[in-house]
């Protein structure tokens, strides 16, 4: 009977030994579980921290695309305000020119009019060039241009 006791004691140390080292990989397998339910809920408050930010960044996104349309309107105002005042600019010069002729005393123009003063008249052909004896009255304009009256 003295084996089957060692047999037994044999037996009871085997269980106790397993018992124990299974009871210390559950205790290890707890704390990595732990471990890991605190790495799941940190990246679930990181995804959550995320989706905030990309919110944030959405309407960000979209207040500068707002800003955008209102800067290409104004940018489409300043390009018609930079046509129309390119256009005064031509009338305005145009005038000044104008100006200019009226204010020499002398036409300067190749034409009949050339050494006329603006606003004198001369006899002239059909063609609007000088005749003592034409049969029409020509006229020189502001602009000395030739204007030709029956």
């Amino acid at each position: 009977m003295n084996n089957t006791k060692v047999f037994l004691i044999f037996v009871l140390v085997i269980l106790l030994g397993t018992s124990g080292l299974l009871g210390f990989q559950y205790w290890k397998a707890d704390e990595k579980n732990k471990a890991l339910e605190n790495q799941v809920l940190s990246l679930e408050q990181n995804k959550s921290d995320l989706e905030e930010e990309n919110n944030q960044l959405k309407s960000d996104v979209s207040a500068l695309e707002d800003t955008n349309q209102e800067i290409l309107a104004q940018v489409n105002e300043l390009a018609e305000q930079i046509s129309e005042l390119g256009q005064e600019q031509s009338q305005f010069k145009q005038q000044v020119e104008e100006l200019k002729k009226k204010s020499s005393s002398i036409c300067t123009e190749d034409n009949s009019c050339k050494f006329r003063t603006p606003g004198s008249g001369f006899r002239c052909n059909e063609d609007g060039e000088y005749n003592g004896y034409g049969d029409y009255w020509c006229e020189c304009t502001i602009n000395c241009e030739v204007n030709i009256q029956g």
